[in-house]
């Protein structure tokens, strides 16, 4: 019987590390902070949880572009 072991946090795939640098873009932007919305929050939840990451990388994608925020670069 196989046993798998969870990933350290240095393992995470690049679409998990490029969803928390955007989440972390959102929380340290002040125009994006005030269209806070349910949506948003779940993304950056779903960031942090590595959870949903195609989905939250749109929502915040979009949320940065609407608040005219530059976007981090995306890891290779």
């Amino acid at each position: 019987m196989l046993s798998f072991l969870p990933l350290p946090a240095a393992a995470q795939s690049n679409d998990a590390k490029y969803c928390l640098a955007l989440a972390d873009k959102y929380e340290e932007t002040s125009p994006a902070k005030q269209s806070s919305s349910v949506v948003i929050d779940q993304a950056v939840a779903g960031c942090e949880k590595g959870i949903n990451l195609a989905d939250s990388i749109a929502v915040l994608e979009k949320a940065l572009k609407a608040s005219r925020v530059t976007l981090p670069a995306r890891p290779q």
